[in-house]
């Protein structure tokens, strides 16, 4: 999968990924979900929702955020989403297998995604 460096979305993610890296998790997902809230196009869309996966709190968000990836590359042109589908395919199917934790708060993820 190729990604623009001159791309806005990319940028964010890869600024979100340099504070996860230095330790600052919700700095990093504050940025992961503006990306997400800027995208304009699928593929972007595809891009963010990749990356907030990352810092959800419980295992049933990060599904939701795993499938709203795929749902986005789904709808994308395909070929710049091709190389992703191998780790979305695998990540989903482990989020079912795992138990669910009830003392993790779970987000409204279909409220994040609107606002």
């Amino acid at each position: 999968m190729l990604l623009d460096p001159t791309n806005e979305i990319v940028q964010l993610c890869a600024e979100g990924m340099n504070l996860e890296g230095e330790g600052n998790g919700n700095q990093a997902a504050q940025l992961f979900m503006c990306a997400w809230h800027l995208a304009k196009n699928d593929y972007e869309k595809f891009i963010a929702a990749h990356y907030v996966v990352r810092q959800q709190p419980s295992v049933t968000a990060k599904l939701e955020w795993d499938l709203a990836a795929l749902d986005a590359a789904s709808k994308g042109s395909g070929d710049e989403v091709k190389g992703a589908y191998p780790s979305l395919y695998l990540a989903i199917p482990q989020k079912y297998s795992k138990p669910s934790h009830p003392d993790v708060e779970v987000r409204n993820i279909n409220d994040q995604r609107n606002v």
